[in-house]
């Protein structure tokens, strides 16, 4: 397991840091030999192919050799496999696939080397016989069989060729037996036809007569034995068509033929003309040439029984009585040599296509041969040099067009039959004949049929060895002519052999080995042609991941797939006798196997978790399940073949463990294997819920909450109050320190557990779940209210155990109505307590600390405890009947506490965490105080909290908010407080102040002595400030895409961001995050230590502002120019820009760099939005000034939108991935709806601003384009935000078209009349939904369209408008 982990991540770890192409580059040899052994490995390929595949494309790179091994390997293993499918198939019942099951037959047979499994020999063989049988056979099966039979008769491997001649023998045994003839089965013999072939025949004879095995030899002999005595076995036809087939293979059998051998005298019958033989149904012409052929034996004694074969064709002619010679004594004695050379001669002819001969002197040589008028003598000489004209090939076709064919045979003939004047023209006739015999094949086949052309030769041949003459040339022709059947290698093939140049006349090489050749004969077929070649396999059964790899194929096929084989192997005994022993896996490959195949592994572990005796046993288990878990998440997106959860579903593995979790450990051992049990359910149910989607039978998550509510079993919420609960059940023996550390990873292990399933409970869809869920909830709040004042030992001064306890808070009152169900507590009382706790912790581990800059202690629990009150706020609102309940947040001081007249800090407590080295700290704070101060009073309290801090509420937070080193959700958070403060009733002059009950914002200067309270004061900081410029620079410099890489610029980086790349592609981004070059970034760095009373400072127009004139135009001269915020103190300037305790020493040239996120120009929409309700004119004016919603209308791009959309319907993604794209996509559809509203507002407040906006044509399409946004697939949670995004949008379309429909309604009417489906589609979702402001905005949309049909009337443009509102109310 440790083995496959570490493949896994190594597979994984090259995929993410090199691409394949570049492996061979920068890969050492080391790791291309274990990229190898990974190809091979038979266990990773069965439980993750994919991750296999993706190891081989390394390997490709890197080494190709052993990239063409493990090709190597991989067909074996095929053929293997193919093996193991071919007996099954062969053996299986009823209709066969007889073309697909010879293919498997073919490739069963390739892998022989490797298999060695011999008896599928046998089966070929049967097969091969059984399609053979038919009258009415098919074509094709019979092809393929016959190249299956072949392919085995001629097989490298003499085990193969034995087995297939053994087979065949014993089948023609079977079939022509005697003992057929008691049986009385006519078709017996039928099981015969498939080696009734001349192809089939040909090997046998070619071949299998002299193999060097003496077992193949035998039977190749007894074989064509027991064909050739089988007349009286067969029927006439399967007699017919043997004869058929032996006829081409004449020429090979007779050099077989012998007088003291059985085979060999049935050869020598096959030509006799004598009444033993007379059943044979050869033609008078075929006997002749066979005894002639004898004649080239080189067996004395059969030459010499040829003699007696050949006389009775001699005898029986017609012109016996006339021709020469006389067949007397002396001659016939002759016979038995007549052909025999000592010297074979070369009788090759000049091929080239250039002759130097004229043809006006070659047609003049055959006149005077053809003339009978001129002298012998001449005629002679003209034979003589017709021969050697002869010898040029192109020269051929000249005299055969002449006639010289006919002229020489007549010749030949005359003088055989009694003119003995042209005895002198008998040897170059012959030799005329024999060059024209060669060269033209067609020629050698017609001549070679006729009967008494070869008993005039015979007779000539005589005449030359009476004369004295040259008997060779007559010897060559008659060779040429009985030797024609076999003369070309295209008859043994139905292909035509392109590799091989093709003479005239070529003989099989045991032909010219059983023969005397009177010439030097081309040859062929050394080797049989249907013989395959070997695939190497030494090398790979030599290799030992290799042949494990072959053993692993083989027995997987073999017992039809893994789960077979294991279920086989499983306590029974490995000892097969059914194949090779050299295939036989050994007990470290069957672990190994057991252990790679998970549902096997998986049984092994819940089975051992069963039957443990003793906890030593059951956390083996566990630990071996929480490593399948493991490697199941760690292979992502790699998919294994067998699920984790899926498999333990089919065990029933929740019956194992649930007896552990009942009840309560007695001792240390009892409690640290419970740990063990929580551990693989928090890691079960952690990746569970990673993997899959809404379940609707989430059967795990039932059984566990089942579990944990039942009151008849000791729950394991119980465990949560800590070590000291437990010591009652300890065993007095044991050590206290090892006591406290089991119990510490416990609660560890059980707060984590919990966690999960309460983040579990947020995607589920099962119905009981969610109403166990309430209950769940109810019963975790006040164990962990409870645990709140657990504390560990005295030297962890309780952090570890309280820590915790808040981690399982902040997952707890993330719930929404995670206290309406506790059945001992109402939520208002519940939600008081959990209240009053975490405002102990904040103030004893922060306030009374001085805030966390004088001490390191429990960051991770201030940071809890602040995000548990940001949760604990929204409960209590949404809970809460009492709606004056801020007074609750409030802390007192406890210092003061005995006196009379104890102060309250109020919600001054949270003003420190908003300048937190944590950042996570300071965003939950101001979270915290964006949503207290949603009620009126929150804003009340906040603000009397902040009276002594140095700037006030209004400037801390616009110091916050404009801070470009701070992150963007930290400032976003400020962003919405100062929305929600300026959501309260603001004075307009002091006047209208004096009646306040709550801090406006107030400026003062100095020097003039003039403050301002209220709006004015409102307008000043924001001008002072200059918000508006920094909100441009801040579009200028949002980034959009998903991902980023933590870098900081270079000191010395003199060239700024490209300008407008707004690339959504992480690697483009580094230089998104930096201002432009000739705006220097405001130094606002935070200080090292954060002190509540930190100040915030106001700047000027000085050279650390953004660049641009003020939207007031108030010169710097004015009283307003030199205002400061209520509070600062006279060291203040107006360029100061670092607090109180601001960093000593030289600043660092580098400054990280936070980059602005579509988060915080959400935020700033919403601002400017709210601003324009109170300070319109001002804020419009801001707005055209700075060009802000041009800036703002170019970050809107619906590109991006559609990408994530792409992802999240993408198998395999990732599911941390999947995430990160569910929160682009919500960011992007939130600033999107964010900037609706405040072009919608913009709109409202000024109607000429429409005509005004040059953008706003593409805008409008953007717009259209978001509408038709296909969200199937997608949770509630993000289809809520689609809806809400819908709803703005909607709503801004409206808008735009009531307010200025002439300019607006033929885009929008044009862009949704093209899309109308998709369109409808989109009204149907949102009216069918359930999201309130979706279908809310629909009444603004049906005015809009209701617009469009009066502007049609109006401007006599009919059709958009009208068509749009119909099916807009059809809908």
């Amino acid at each position: 397991m440790a083995y496959t982990g570490t493949a896994i991540f190594t597979i994984k770890l090259l995929q993410t840091i090199l691409p394949p192409e570049k492996a061979c580059e920068n890969l050492p040899e080391s790791t291309a030999t274990a990229i190898f052994h990974l190809c091979l490995d038979t266990s990773l390929g069965g439980l993750l192919p994919s991750m296999q595949e993706t190891a081989v494309a390394y390997l490709e790179q890197v080494n190709s050799d052993s990239h063409d091994l493990y090709r190597r390997v991989i067909r074996a293993a095929l053929w293997m496999e193919s093996t193991c499918n071919f007996l099954k198939e062969a053996h299986a019942e009823g209709e066969k696939n007889w073309l697909e099951l010879l293919e498997l037959a073919d490739q069963a047979i390739d892998g022989l080397p490797f298999h060695q499994h011999l008896p599928i020999v046998k089966e070929c063989v049967h097969i091969c016989s059984y399609l053979w049988k038919f009258d009415q056979p098919s074509p094709l099966l019979q092809t393929e069989s016959q190249k299956l039979l072949l392919k085995l008769l001629s097989h490298p491997l003499l085990a193969v060729r034995t087995e297939t001649y053994e087979h065949s023998l014993n089948l023609v045994k079977d079939c022509l037996g005697i003992q057929n003839v008691s049986r009385q089965e006519p078709g017996a013999c039928d099981g015969v036809n498939f080696l009734l072939h001349h192809r089939v025949l040909y090997e046998i004879s070619a071949f299998g007569l002299q193999d060097s095995a003496v077992k193949v030899n035998v039977a190749a002999k007894d074989m064509l034995l027991f064909l050739l005595k089988g007349r009286l076995m067969m029927t006439a036809s399967t007699w017919d068509r043997f004869n058929e087939a032996l006829y081409p293979v004449m020429p090979i059998l007779q050099g077989y033929a012998s007088t003291e051998e059985s085979l060999g005298n049935c050869v020598l019958l096959i030509s006799d003309m004598s009444d033993v033989a007379r059943d044979v149904v050869f033609t008078s012409t075929a006997k002749l040439k066979a005894a002639l052929r004898l004649l080239f034996t080189k067996q004395p004694t059969v030459r010499i029984a040829a003699v007696q074969q050949i006389l009775p064709h001699i005898t029986s002619d017609n012109d016996a009585n006339t021709a020469r010679p006389d067949l007397d004594q002396a001659v016939s004695s002759s016979f038995p040599n007549l052909y025999c050379l000592r010297n074979p001669l070369d009788i090759t002819l000049d091929t080239s296509s250039k002759s130097v001969l004229k043809v006006e002197s070659v047609e003049k040589l055959f006149c005077i041969l053809s003339s009978d008028a001129v002298d012998i003598s001449l005629r002679r000489s003209a034979a003589e040099q017709l021969s050697v004209v002869l010898q040029d090939t192109t020269m051929h076709p000249v005299l055969k067009n002449l006639g010289i064919t006919d002229k020489v045979i007549s010749s030949i003939v005359e003088s055989v039959n009694g003119d003995k004047s042209l005895d002198c023209l008998l040897e170059p006739c012959v030799c005329i004949l024999r060059k024209l015999v060669y060269a033209d094949p067609s020629l050698r086949h017609s001549l070679a049929q006729r009967n008494l052309l070869l008993i005039t030769l015979l007779r000539a041949s005589l005449i030359l060895r009476d004369n004295k003459g040259n008997g060779s040339e007559i010897a060559i022709l008659m060779c040429l002519l009985l030797f024609d059947e076999i003369a070309s290698i295209e008859i043994w093939s139905d292909k035509p052999n392109t590799d091989v140049i093709l003479v005239p006349f070529s003989l099989p090489l045991s032909v010219i080995r059983r023969y005397n050749i009177p010439f030097q004969a081309a040859s062929h077929h050394a080797v049989s042609p249907y013989c395959c070649i070997l695939p190497p396999s030494s090398d790979l059964l030599n290799l030992a991941p290799a042949r494990q790899a072959l053993q692993v194929a083989w027995n997987t096929a073999w017992h039809s797939g893994i789960d077979d084989l294991l279920e086989e192997l499983r306590g029974i005994s490995t000892d097969f006798q059914e194949f090779h022993p050299d295939l036989k896996l050994s007990e470290a490959q069957i672990l190994s196997l057991r252990a790679a195949h998970l549902p096997s592994a998986l049984q092994d572990c819940i089975q051992a978790i069963v039957t443990a005796s003793g906890h030593s046993s059951v956390t083996s288990a566990l630990s071996r399940l929480s490593l399948y878990l493991l490697i199941d998440r760690l292979a992502l997106p790699h998919i294994p073949t067998h699920s984790c959860r899926d498999t333990l579903h089919s065990l029933s593995w929740q019956t194992a463990v649930t007896r552990f979790l009942q009840v309560r450990p007695a001792c240390v051992e009892d409690e640290r294997l419970l740990v063990g049990i929580v551990a693989f359910l928090n890691a079960y149910f952690k990746q569970m819920h990673s993997e899959s989607e809404s379940d609707p039978e989430d059967r795990d998550l039932r059984w566990m909450l089942e579990l944990l509510l039942n009151q008849e079993t000791e729950s394991l919420l119980n465990l949560l109050l800590g070590v000291e609960t437990q010591t009652s059940t300890q065993s007095p023996g044991e050590p206290e320190e090892l006591k406290n550390h089991v119990s510490q990873r416990l609660q560890r292990e059980l707060t984590s557990f919990f966690n999960i399933l309460l983040l579990r409970l947020t995607d589920t869809t099962d119905r009981l779940c969610l109403a166990l869920a309430g209950p769940f909830k109810s019963q975790l709040a006040v164990r962990l209210l409870q645990s709140l004042r657990v504390s560990d030992a005295p030297r962890f001064y309780g952090l570890p155990s309280l820590e915790r306890t808040l981690q399982g808070m902040v997952s707890l009152t993330a719930q929404p109505g995670w206290s309406s169900q506790c059945p001992d507590l109402e939520p208002t009382p519940l939600c008081s307590k959990y209240l009053s706790g975490l405002l102990e912790v904040v103030s004893s581990f922060y306030v009374e600390w001085g805030g966390n800059s004088l001490s390191f202690m429990g960051k991770g629990v201030t940071k809890n405890a602040v995000i548990s009150l940001l949760h604990l706020s929204h409960e209590m609102m949404a809970e809460s009947k009492d709606k004056d309940f801020i007074s609750q947040w409030s802390l007192g001081n406890e210092a003061a506490a005995d006196e009379a007249s104890a102060s309250q800090l109020g919600l001054a407590w949270l003003i420190p965490l908003w300048v937190d080295r944590d950042q996570e700290v300071r965003f939950a704070s101001l979270g915290l105080g964006a949503a207290l101060s949603s009620v009126p009073s929150g804003c009340q309290a906040l603000c009397a909290s902040c009276q002594n801090i140095s700037g006030g509420l209004w400037g801390t937070l616009l110091n916050i908010l404009l801070d470009q080193q701070e992150s963007s959700m930290v400032r976003r958070e400020a962003a919405f407080i100062l929305q929600n403060l300026l959501v309260m009733p603001m004075p307009a002059n002091a006047e209208e102040a004096k009646d306040s009950h709550w801090q406006h914002p107030c400026v003062h200067d100095e020097e003039s002595g003039v403050s301002l309270v209220g709006l004015p004061a409102l307008q000043a900081l924001l001008y002072h400030c200059q918000y508006f410029q920094h909100v441009a620079l801040s579009a200028s410099n949002c980034y959009q895409g998903r991902y980023t890489f933590h870098l900081q610029p270079r000191a010395d980086a003199a060239s700024g961001p490209r300008r407008g790349s707004n690339s959504l592609d992480s690697e483009n981004s580094l230089w998104l995050w930096r201002s432009d070059p000739q705006a220097p970034v405001i130094n606002s760095s935070r200080p090292s230590s954060s002190l509540s009373t930190s100040s915030t400072v106001i700047r000027g127009s000085g050279s650390h502002t953004p660049k641009g004139p003020s939207p007031l135009n108030i010169t710097e001269d004015t009283p307003a120019s030199r205002l400061m915020a209520q509070g600062q103190s006279d060291t203040d300037t107006s360029n100061s820009v670092t607090s109180q305790d601001s960093r000593q020493g030289e600043p660092s040239s580098v400054e990280p760099v936070v980059m602005v996120t579509p988060d915080l120009m959400t935020a700033h929409c919403g601002l400017l939005t709210n601003l324009l309700a109170i300070l319109p004119d001002f804020t419009l004016t801001a707005i055209r000034h700075n060009q802000l919603l041009q800036a703002l209308a170019g970050l809107v791009d619906i590109g991006p939108i559609e990408k994530c959309l792409t992802e999240l319907k993408t198998p395999n993604i990732l599911p941390g991935e999947r995430e990160d794209i569910k929160g682009q996509l919500v960011t992007l559809l939130q600033f999107l709806s964010s900037f609706s509203k405040l072009l919608q507002t913009c709109v409202v407040v000024s109607q000429e601003l429409i005509g005004q906006m040059d953008f706003l044509k593409h805008l409008l399409t953007t717009l259209v384009a978001a509408l038709m946004l296909d969200t199937k697939g997608l949770d509630a949670g993000t289809q809520a935000v689609v809806c809400v995004c819908w709803a703005d949008v909607f709503m801004l379309l409206a808008t735009l078209v009531r307010r200025d429909s002439s300019a607006v309604y033929p885009s929008v009417s044009a862009a949704l009349g093209r899309r109308w489906r998709t369109f409808a589609g989109t009204l149907s979702a949102c009216v069918n939904g359930k999201h309130h402001r979706a279908s809310s905005s629909h009444g603004g949309l049906a005015v809009s369209l209701y617009s469009f049909h009066r502007g049609d009337k109006e401007t006599g443009c009919r059709g958009h408008g009208c068509k749009l509102y119909k099916r807009y109310c059809f809908v």
